[in-house]
């Protein structure tokens, strides 16, 4: 059963400069999701950040009790990416009587977006 629905949409540019900002990478992003962007674009930064702000919707709290380094975005061998249920996470999805996470990520140029069902 569907619990929860998000989407986010942002401008690729909002990560130029920020993704050479150690302080600004260890604040949002977890270890796992910056070794993922070692040498990737932008985009894949932009991506990971709307996929966080869409899990963050669909739980429908917002980052209330949430860090950004709550969410954890991960990918597959094949890219395909997931929601890694960090202990936050989880105590969050335990609320809902949510069991599971479904994420789909895209990007083009200048703008990425993310899309999350809460099941």
């Amino acid at each position: 059963m569907v619990k929860g629905i998000g989407c986010d949409l942002v401008a690729v540019e909002r990560f130029t400069g920020k993704i050479n900002n150690e302080k600004f990478l260890e604040k949002v992003f977890t270890a796992g999701e910056r070794q993922y962007l070692v040498g990737r674009t932008l985009e894949s930064a932009a991506g990971i950040w709307a996929g966080k702000e869409a899990v963050s919707k669909a739980l429908g709290c917002g980052f209330l009790g949430l860090s950004y380094r709550d969410i954890e975005i991960l990918h597959t061998k094949s890219g395909q990416p997931y929601v890694n249920l960090t202990p936050n996470l989880k105590a969050k999805m335990t609320k809902l009587a949510a069991k599971n996470i479904q994420i789909s990520i895209t990007h083009e140029s200048n703008q990425a977006l993310a899309f999350v069902i809460v099941e």
